[in-house]
């Protein structure tokens, strides 16, 4: 089918005028935008300004109740307001317990858990109770056996040396 030239003459301008108010929308639509651009980028910072505000209102408060002599008193204040007792003396000695040992004393002190060790280990290593030990467990404490049992069996006097030290512990 085909359009006669008139009517496409009449097509054409009506092409045009659509298109004149499309533009005219177009146009309407890019103020509208931005408008709401600039109000977009001015409303975050208004809310960090309302924010700081608050923040710096808070504070004021906070400096305003400390340095009120209501809440907060002085120390001289404090020291007014105390009465203090002068009839009773203070007898700052009798508070006061001071543990005066001599210079031999504390070194005993110090060297009490190192001798005791030191004692188990050796009765532990003497010849009476090795003989005791390989009478009672041939396999582990005997002299001719592997290395990986010689191990075990100082593992075994390690820990027995342990529990006596923790009993010598227990009742010093």
């Amino acid at each position: 089918m085909s359009t006669p030239l008139n009517e496409l003459q009449t097509n054409i301008q009506q092409n045009q005028n659509d298109m004149q108010q499309d533009d005219s929308n177009s146009q309407i639509v890019t103020e509208i935008l931005k408008e709401m651009s600039s109000t977009n980028t001015s409303q975050p910072r208004d809310i960090i300004n309302d924010q700081q505000q608050m923040y710096i209102n808070d504070q004021e408060n906070h400096i305003n109740r400390q340095i009120d002599p209501s809440i907060n008193m002085s120390i001289n204040d404090n020291l007014r307001n105390i009465d203090i007792d002068n009839s009773m003396p203070l007898n700052i000695e009798d508070t006061i317990t001071v543990s005066t040992k001599s210079k031999t004393e504390t070194i005993l002190e110090k060297l009490k858990d190192p001798i005791a060790i030191s004692l188990i280990v050796f009765l532990l290593m003497s010849p009476p109770v090795k003989k005791l030990l390989s009478s009672y467990l041939p396999k582990i404490f005997s002299d001719g056996v592997k290395p990986i049992v010689v191990w075990l069996s100082i593992f075994i006097k390690s820990l027995t040396s342990g529990l006596i030290f923790f009993a010598f512990k227990s009742v010093m």
